[in-house]
């Protein structure tokens, strides 16, 4: 029997998209239908069924691109 090992929840390193955790109080992330991780965009028509994946740690309030950490949220 194969071993798998599938991370569900607590801090990952993730490549996201550009935008994520550039927005000052923007943290919450989505899994977009690439299966990447975009920023939750509540009035973006694409993202309004999008999977909940976490939020990033932490948010950078300077206006550029935190940390590619997500503590991922996904109920096991």
């Amino acid at each position: 029997l194969p071993f798998h090992w599938l991370q569900t929840w607590g801090p990952l390193w993730g490549v996201a998209q550009l935008d994520v955790g550039v927005g000052a109080n923007n943290r919450e992330v989505v899994f977009n239908e690439e299966g990447g991780i975009a920023m939750h965009d509540p009035a973006a028509a694409a993202n309004m069924y999008a999977q909940h994946a976490g939020f990033v740690l932490p948010n950078r309030l300077d206006g550029t691109q935190g940390a590619p950490f997500i503590f991922l949220q996904i109920t096991p």
